[in-house]
């Protein structure tokens, strides 16, 4: 089982729940594409996590967000990284979602 493959999101439209009721346009698709492994809570504990032979990343941890990690993530939503599967996203949409997940996530 790949992560996102279960749940299908191809709009990024804006979701106005994001930290301190922010509009976060990467919310949608991080959680249409992402939560299904990585969890609603970036722990790596989504439904599917399980299924996995590889843990997926927990975005809440110190250690994810070390070095380029905007890089880092851009690379890894383009090419994938078994068993993350590559998603056909534009830059704008990717950024999106770092901006989202940095909002978010890191502490």
């Amino acid at each position: 089982m790949a992560c996102g493959c279960l749940v299908p999101n191809d709009g990024i439209s804006g979701s106005r729940d994001g930290p301190g009721g922010g509009h976060f346009p990467g919310k949608t698709t991080l959680s249409g594409k992402c939560t299904i492994c990585h969890g609603a809570d970036g722990k790596g504990n989504g439904p599917a996590a399980a299924a996995l032979s590889k843990h997926p990343a927990d975005f809440n941890n110190p250690e994810f967000w070390k070095g380029d990690v905007d890089k880092k993530i851009s690379d890894i939503v383009r090419n994938g990284r078994p068993p993350m599967p590559a998603f056909s996203l534009s830059s704008d949409e990717i950024q999106t979602i770092i901006d989202y997940m940095k909002q978010s996530f890191k502490k």
